[in-house]
């Protein structure tokens, strides 16, 4: 089995999408992939007003840091849910053959392991999927 081509990655802009896509960035590096990362702009975020024009500058400064070829990296705005958005990454052309996603997002409910859309892309994909837990930063001295 080789690696991943295509890696996909959710991201909403909180501290567990920004660890996801590091790690996204780490394995692309890895393996050569391209990574596409991937906001879904649903009914709840139009409800909530959340204002998302930062995302694709936040992408590039974390891109930035890790030091990736920014031409592999390609930020897309995606009608819809975010479960829906990451399982559609596997039948685009070309295919996203690794999903990648935080534990949660800005929703946040405690007490809970997972957040919604990370176990349901887990519990539906049709190609591998990685749930990256955040890891707590150690402060700056």
């Amino acid at each position: 089995m080789s690696g991943p081509t295509r890696i996909a990655v959710g991201y909403d802009g909180s501290a567990n999408a920004d660890a996801a896509l590091e790690f996204a960035l780490m394995m692309a590096s890895s393996c050569g992939a391209q990574v596409l990362v991937l906001h879904a702009t649903g009914l709840l975020e139009r409800y909530e007003h959340r204002d998302v024009t930062a995302l694709p500058d936040q992408v590039a400064k974390i891109v930035a840091v890790a030091d990736f070829p920014p031409e592999r990296v390609h930020f897309a705005f995606d009608d819809g849910d975010p479960c829906t958005t990451l399982l559609r990454a596997a039948e685009l052309d070309p295919p996203a053959d690794l999903i990648i996603v935080g534990t949660r997002g800005h929703a946040t409910h405690s007490g809970r392991l997972l957040g919604s859309t990370s176990l349901e892309v887990a519990e539906h994909s049709p190609v591998p999927v990685v749930i990256v837990p955040l890891q707590e930063r150690a402060p700056a001295s």
